[in-house]
């Protein structure tokens, strides 16, 4: 079997049908995370079978004088895209994959699989496939009678309705021309969450989704001359995902949200989306206040797997030891994670 490193791979996803893949596993995607330290690379395996190819980030550090490489998917969703559901064929790349990374110099590697592909299948042997945060999948297929009817929960449909009776109108702005709209009430909505640095995006990242991603889209619900709430949203046909978003705490007693994941809904729906991603809450817990409000656009429930893959046990265990014996305060709230040495 044939195995690599690429750090071009566009090409070998052109040959695979829409439903093998997505807008994650794409290059462009990968770079919209790349700097301080991190590089896109994607390593692959092919034989007569197929092929599976594996988008990731790159990383290195040094411990005790030796330098160590990392993986890591990109916020968001990857793990590896198949051009063949054979299973036999999943399990002996993933195998020639882990092989490769160890040849290679990694240390570890930690993989967020995709909730709609289910791409964690055949990678069981070489890695420890764990059940994570549950997502809400909305099904776009069918009228938009049907989908009203069978997919939104009859509050949420009385509040999309109080939306339109207080006069909010969607918009799905795909130039990008309300970005500083957008900007604003995001970064308010991740201050007033107290969220961490990362979530916050320089301006080169959404140039580079307005540039770089065809399908995307600004969508915003406005009231009046003001934006109401606003959200980014990624369609690669079949699939759509609701990426970044934010709102204006003076309009929330009209649901904007609600308005603005319906009306987006119709229009992904337009443009081919059968599956529609929203994504889950903030925590893993089945109360949480954000994954609440999104069941409510749909009943079907996924689960979202993550991967650790340990490359080079025999030192790992020591950075890890070391790494605890420096930090005890951080290890409850780190311990588990596959890559706790980095904080």
């Amino acid at each position: 079997m044939k195995t690599g490193i690429l750090t071009h791979w566009n090409n070998y996803l052109d040959a695979l049908a829409p439903r093998q893949k997505d807008v994650y596993f794409l290059e462009e995607y990968q770079r919209l995370y790349a700097g301080n330290g991190q590089e896109p690379r994607c390593v692959y395996a092919q034989d007569e079978r197929g092929i599976m190819l594996l988008p990731y980030l790159h990383r290195s550090f040094s411990f005790d004088g030796h330098t160590w490489y990392e993986q890591e998917t990109a916020y968001g969703y990857g793990g590896p895209v198949c051009s063949t559901e054979d299973l036999a064929f999943r399990a002996d790349s993933a195998a020639a994959i882990f092989r490769t990374m160890q040849q290679e110099g990694y240390l570890v590697g930690f993989v967020r699989f995709h909730p709609l592909l289910d791409n964690y299948r055949g990678l069981e042997g070489v890695g420890r496939i764990i059940e994570g945060q549950q997502v809400i999948v909305m099904n776009l297929q069918g009228t938009e009678e049907e989908i009203w009817m069978r997919e939104i929960h009859r509050k949420n449909r009385s509040a999309i309705k109080r939306s339109e009776r207080d006069g909010l109108r969607f918009e799905a702005d795909y130039d990008f021309t309300h970005l500083p709209d957008f900007l604003r009430l995001y970064n308010s909505t991740m201050d007033k969450l107290g969220a961490e640095k990362f979530y916050y995006f320089p301006d080169s990242y959404y140039q580079s989704i307005r540039t770089d991603f065809p399908g995307s889209f600004l969508g915003l619900v406005w009231a009046g001359e003001e934006v109401a709430a606003s959200a980014i949203f990624f369609r690669s046909a079949p699939f759509g995902h609701y990426h970044l978003a934010g709102s204006n705490p003076a309009f929330l007693a009209s649901s904007p949200n609600n308005l603005l994941i319906w009306k987006a809904a119709l229009e992904l729906k337009s443009k081919g989306v059968e599956l529609f991603h929203l994504g889950g809450g903030t925590t893993t817990d089945p109360e949480d206040s954000l994954f609440l409000f999104k069941h409510r656009f749909s009943q079907e429930v996924r689960t979202h797997r993550i991967g650790k893959f340990v490359y080079a046990p025999e030192a790992y265990q020591p950075i890890c030891e070391e790494w605890e014996r420096q930090n005890p305060d951080k290890i409850q709230k780190y311990g588990k994670y596959v890559l706790k040495y980095k904080y």
